[in-house]
């Protein structure tokens, strides 16, 4: 796809527009990513020269790249210059125009190495035994770098919990001045507690409307509930301050949550994945408004509830959205035709949030597209904002038509 990256108005248009729009609440986000932002999308107009193909790299080879910090007089600037170095080499795969799926995988290995080097750097003088658990778009295989990222400490035993309540407020801390945000909600609905607290809790719940009742009560961002989070959360990292052999341990114990809330109870994740498919549905935009879009809201969050009660149908524990369309059409839940459609308007979607985050200011939410920054998006990508318009419209129609088709097959909805 070409993209139009040399107009000498467009770096100052879009620095210009800047203060017009909300920034994070915090300050030490805003001044952070502010200077994120200028430096990446002053490299995007640029157009930096490029002699080699840029790199793809793993989650553990970016560890690697942070390395041992436990002796470096400043850990904090070290990881910021890692990070916004590993920023620029994922702006190059998305100027050089690979997949969006692949950048997706990109910035999602540059976010999790990031997120656990900070818990590396923040377990350093505590003696808990803690394990950093990731959910969300860093794991569904959607991430941009504009999104928050959700994580939540987790202690071994309730001897444990003070130390992870510490160790979550170092890492909000210094994530907080790289420009990173965390969804502060997370913590609280934990509450610090063992996994097996959480299946005790949560575990003896029965029917489907208590199920939904817990899922309000424990809710998050309003319309995310915690069964369906709880469906992608996984062990990234552990302090093993004992050698314990921490990470087998907790591996076990959040996937016998999962199996306790989640899987053994397919009928109870439908119902829950079809009432917040409502719920989005009924308070989300408009879906003719093409003046300024949601995309998350008016389509990709709404063919992700699809997908969890899909998961819980064919026992689908993967999270990665690209890795569960290739298992719904093996299992015959999705034709051919409809999974690579699927594929086709979820590229196209997570270009766009790409590009929204790399080579404009004017937006802090990638998923959230005013007027102005279509209109500038439809410059960057060398389209006529009405065929921009076009081809959102039949992405977000596509992805819509599957999510109701996956939840009318659903036994829930007879």
């Amino acid at each position: 796809m070409h993209l139009n990256e040399t107009d000498p108005m467009a770096l100052a248009m879009s620095r210009q527009n800047i203060t017009r729009f909300a920034l994070p609440d915090k300050p030490a986000v805003q001044s952070e990513l502010l200077a994120l932002r200028y430096d990446l999308t002053s490299r995007f107009y640029k157009g930096a020269c490029l002699d080699r193909a840029p790199e793809i790299n793993t989650y553990q080879d970016l560890l690697v790249k942070f390395g041992d910090l436990s002796s470096v007089a400043n850990p904090l600037e070290t990881i910021r210059n890692v990070y916004r170095s590993e920023l620029h080499r994922v702006l190059d795969l998305t100027r050089s125009g690979h997949n969006p799926a692949l950048v997706s995988e990109q910035i999602s290995n540059v976010r999790q190495a990031t997120l656990a080097t900070a818990f590396r750097l923040a377990v350093q003088e505590t003696s808990g035994d803690l394990a950093l658990a990731i959910g969300g778009s860093a794991v569904n295989g959607v991430h941009s770098f504009l999104t928050d990222i959700d994580f939540v400490v987790l202690p071994h035993s309730p001897e444990d919990r003070e130390a992870a309540r510490n160790v979550q407020n170092k890492m909000i801390g210094l994530l907080e001045s790289l420009g990173i945000e965390s969804d502060g909600n997370l913590p609280s609905l934990f509450g610090y507690r063992t996994l097996p607290e959480l299946k005790k809790k949560y575990g003896a719940l029965t029917g489907p409307e208590t199920r939904a009742e817990a899922a309000v009560d424990f809710a998050f961002q309003s319309s995310y509930p915690f069964f369906l989070f709880l469906m992608d959360l996984r062990i990234l990292d552990v302090s093993d301050a004992k050698g314990t052999g921490l990470k087998s341990i907790f591996n076990k114990g959040l996937e016998d949550l999962r199996d306790s809330l989640a899987f053994s109870f397919p009928d109870h994740i439908e119902f829950v994945a079809r009432e917040s498919y409502k719920d989005t549905e009924l308070r989300g935009p408009s879906l003719k408004d093409l003046r300024a879009i949601d995309l998350k809201k008016s389509a990709l969050r709404l063919f992700h509830f699809s997908l969890y009660a899909a998961r819980a149908r064919y026992g689908i524990k993967a999270s990665d959205f690209w890795h569960i369309i290739k298992e719904l059409e093996a299992k015959g839940a999705m034709q051919e035709q409809e999974a690579a459609a699927a594929e086709k308007a979820l590229r196209f979607m997570i270009r766009l949030r790409h590009l929204a985050g790399y080579a404009l200011t004017d937006t802090f939410d990638s998923a959230i597209l005013s007027d102005q920054t279509l209109n500038r998006l439809s410059h960057v990508m060398a389209k006529s904002r009405e065929e921009l318009n076009a081809d959102i419209s039949a992405a977000r129609d596509t992805l819509l038509s599957l999510a109701r088709t996956l939840l009318v097959t659903s036994p829930a909805a007879k």
